[in-house]
């Protein structure tokens, strides 16, 4: 499934990443897949405080250690990473993934070990980069992977309707980039499937499939002809 203009290996230089502990305690209301404005409750108990070590949770590559950006970079908690994986699942094997504001590319990375062919890293902060490549690095997973250091608003208007399967999102809460995204995904679709994490104060007209862990959401949204 990876298009022609896809080269593997090319590092052209990943969304945060995680605190262990915190995982769903339980999940309630819709079964997993089902699309429009519903959402489903996950409870999230444990300590909330960060902890530096990180790893990938499922699939072939469970277990390998992660780095986390130095710096006022927010992780995404390792148990909503593993629901927002999971919530996927059966759109994930053979799929062509995209990673906006990419962070560490847990999120990417955790999809990949999962079963995606192909996983592409946007990003553009210096700490970053450098726990995106530690993480590729560690993960071996190189040849499925490209890094682009752009904007990430910039780069989805360089690329081809349906250019990826997947598409995840992290940007940085409260700000106007993911409604910009979303708008520009709704008027033309570069997936099938567009996912992001945001606060779950941050409303969305016509949200989608939602799952939410307190302060924090996962939305999913699907092309009209997914």
């Amino acid at each position: 499934m990876i298009s022609s203009c896809y080269h593997p290996g090319t590092i052209l230089v990943s969304t945060p990443v995680t605190p262990v502990g915190r995982t769903p305690a339980r999940v309630d209301g819709a079964p997993g897949g089902q699309t429009g404005a519903c959402s489903r409750e996950v409870v999230v108990e444990g300590p909330t405080s960060e902890i530096p070590v990180m790893r990938i949770l499922g699939g072939k590559l469970a277990g390998t250690n992660l780095v986390s950006p130095s710096g006022r970079v927010r992780p995404t908690a390792e148990g909503v990473r593993d629901a927002w994986l999971s919530e996927l699942k059966a759109d994930l094997p053979g799929a062509r993934l995209l990673e906006l504001y990419a962070g560490s590319g847990a999120v990417g990375l955790e999809g990949l070990s999962r079963g995606a062919a192909s996983c592409d890293f946007v990003e553009n902060g210096g700490s970053a980069l450098h726990a995106l490549k530690a993480n590729i690095a560690a993960t071996h997973t190189r040849a499925k992977i490209r890094v682009f250091v752009r904007d990430a608003l910039l780069f989805i208007n360089s690329i081809p309707d349906g250019r990826y399967d997947i598409v995840l999102a992290d940007p940085p809460y409260q700000s106007r980039q993911l409604d910009r995204l979303v708008e520009r995904w709704r008027a033309r679709p570069f997936s099938r499937i567009l996912t992001f994490e945001h606060a779950t104060d941050h409303h969305f007209p016509d949200a989608g499939f939602r799952l939410t862990f307190g302060d924090t959401t996962l939305s999913f949204l699907r092309a009209p002809d997914a």
